[in-house]
């Protein structure tokens, strides 16, 4: 992607890394809006749900200390490390581009902010690998190389959809694209 294409209209350098302006939204995120929830986990600090619904205006970025009911389409939890340390995308949504603009998307809004530069983690699977290396290629930062596989997680090893989500954080249990999950 080219910046144009994701309507970036300047890169600004900030502690080595690159910060995209946008003038608007990327037109593959036509119809998406942006919340933001700060929560108090362990590892966690925020999680960022981008949703496509009409619930909210398009290119919309909602900060908020709740966690809305409706589940995300997409969602990142965002460490205390500044990490996006898990990704996770709604089935209907995988394999039509929609996470690679995201990234761009989230650490330019991340630092406006909170002042914070959002990396991606070197903990991938195969297919994020290749999401994150198109949003920092359109950003025209150098792609972190991946974790060795040795140092991988168990879902990180595997070249596979990952399973239905575990609904992290619990607040959405009820409200997966797959819908719950009996015991």
């Amino acid at each position: 992607m080219t910046l144009s294409q994701y309507n970036i209209i300047n890169l600004e350098k900030v502690e080595n890394k690159v910060i995209p302006v946008f003038s608007s939204w990327p037109k593959e995120l036509s119809g998406w809006w942006l919340q933001i929830t700060e929560v108090s986990l362990l590892q966690t600090k925020y999680v960022a749900g981008f949703y496509f619904n009409d619930k909210k205006k398009e290119g919309s970025v909602i900060v908020s200390s709740f966690l809305p009911k409706e589940y995300p389409d997409i969602y990142c939890l965002i460490g205390n490390d500044s990490v996006v340390d898990r990704v996770y995308v709604n089935p209907i949504y995988r394999k039509k581009g929609f996470l690679s603009p995201c990234g761009p998307v989230l650490r330019s809004v991340m630092y406006t902010i909170f002042d914070l530069i959002v990396e991606a983690t070197k903990d991938q699977s195969p297919k994020i690998y290749k999401a994150m290396g198109e949003a920092y290629q359109s950003i025209g930062e150098p792609v972190p190389l991946r974790n060795q596989e040795e140092e991988l997680s168990e879902m990180s090893l595997q070249d596979i959809d990952p399973p239905r989500d575990a609904a992290f954080p619990f607040v959405w249990a009820s409200e997966r694209a797959g819908g719950k999950i009996e015991s």
